[in-house]
């Protein structure tokens, strides 16, 4: 509409409305549309210069969101939980009864093992152990009458040991319920293997192992330690050795198919 008729419909409007409401609306309105505004025009050497400063921000972003991502799934993949479990089912031999203050006459096939560690008080590091233990039943995977249990709780601590027996990260177990304690090598993140009082690595049998598993396996790409020296290996003599063990079966299947 052309704009002179446009202003006197506007005006004849205005004077036949009696509703307030709407007459300030129109004045506020009006007022907006004629309020005085300072307008800053760019020439174009400072459009250039703000294309220019946009197109090295996004180009920056991009080159460091690598870095950023890389960044972050290394501290994640770095860090581990206050609280870790292992579990895992040893032989039930002398020795490992002695150490878990069984009685020398209980009938002990294999131990069920479950060990959690934590560190989240600032001043020591807990652990808490459960096992069950017993006859094994026959055909099954578990224990005559269901087992006994025992739970221990106490403190441990981190050391490197670096003597003829063997080397690495070991971790004490040390409770008041269990008097000698209890040793352990760290092989990596996933796996803990017990040792003798004498820092030797303890060995299992056909049927368990003296191994624990972390519950949750994270992916680590350590190297194993080398747990003793090259010289220990050339002293053994022996023509022929034989290993036995079992191993989980689920890998080994979908490896198959």
């Amino acid at each position: 509409m052309w704009t002179p008729g446009l202003k006197k419909r506007l005006i004849e409007k205005i004077r036949r409305t009696e509703d307030p409401v709407v007459l300030e609306e129109a004045y506020r309105l009006l007022e907006i549309e004629t309020e005085d505004l300072d307008v800053y025009k760019l020439n174009d050497e400072q459009k250039s210069a703000v294309r220019e400063a946009s197109l090295k921000s996004f180009l920056t972003y991009i080159l460091l969101l690598p870095v950023i991502l890389f960044t972050s799934s290394c501290s994640g993949a770095g860090s581990s939980p206050s609280e870790i479990a292992f579990v895992g089912s040893t032989p039930g031999d002398e020795l490992i009864k002695s150490m878990l203050t069984l009685h020398p006459a209980t009938m002990v096939d294999f131990i069920r093992w479950n060990l959690t560690l934590n560190d989240t008080k600032p001043d020591k590091n807990t652990f808490i152990l459960s096992i069950l233990f017993g006859e094994a039943q026959p055909n099954t995977l578990g224990f005559k009458g269901g087992g006994e249990k025992a739970l221990f709780k106490g403190e441990f601590t981190v050391s490197k040991n670096e003597n003829k027996n063997i080397n690495g990260e070991i971790y004490h177990l040390k409770s008041s319920q269990l008097p000698s304690g209890i040793s352990m090598v760290k092989l990596n993140d996933n796996l803990f293997h017990i040792l003798t009082p004498h820092s030797q690595l303890m060995i299992g049998n056909g049927g368990w192992s003296y191994t624990l598993n972390r519950k949750e396996p994270i992916n680590s790409l350590a190297v194993l330690p080398a747990l003793t020296t090259s010289s220990t290996l050339t002293n053994d003599t022996s023509l022929q050795v034989v290993f036995d063990g079992r191993t989980p079966a689920r890998i080994l299947l979908l490896n198959i198919k």
